[in-house]
């Protein structure tokens, strides 16, 4: 099924924050992620801090939707627009509609609004422990090319020509 998407407005930044939450709270259980460890993790944020971090990083998000429920939320950032690349951001399914292909489809719109605004390569980081994330980044054609960070902080920078 096709998803539509919506860009995030005031009226639905609650129900994005929710999407996050959702999403990533059980990856960060798997990983032994808390709000102690890291708490600007996407799985502990609050409305408050979201909008932070979306000012912060000039992040813009979409909400995505199966017709009858929200099922995900997808954004991107300018990474470096002299090199031609853009940051992929805030990829999540909630769990019940995992599996079904709708990560792909998120990953997919963003990256055309990103081609839309003449970025030519997409950059993202992912959890370097997080082996799942890893390969469903691959399958779409990303390619690992460097890590930083320590810990429950560490990430794979993956990079893919638009």
């Amino acid at each position: 099924m096709n998803l539509a998407a919506e860009p995030l407005k005031t009226e639905t930044l609650m129900a994005a924050v929710d999407v996050l939450q959702r999403s990533f709270r059980p990856v960060a259980e798997r990983l032994g992620i808390t709000p102690e460890n890291y708490p600007t993790h996407p799985a502990f944020q609050e409305a408050r801090q979201f909008v932070h971090y979306l000012n912060r990083e000039s992040v813009i998000v979409y909400l995505f939707a199966d017709g009858v429920n929200l099922v995900g939320v997808g954004g991107w950032s300018m990474a470096r627009k002299d090199l031609g690349s853009a940051w992929l951001k805030r990829i999540a399914v909630v769990p019940e509609q995992q599996r079904r292909g709708y990560g792909a489809q998120i990953v997919q719109y963003v990256e055309e609004r990103m081609r839309e605004h003449g970025f030519t390569k997409s950059v993202l980081l992912c959890s370097s422990a997080d082996a799942p994330l890893l390969r469903f980044y691959e399958a779409q054609g990303y390619t690992p090319s460097s890590t930083t960070g320590a810990g429950v902080k560490r990430y794979t920078r993956m990079g893919k020509a638009l």
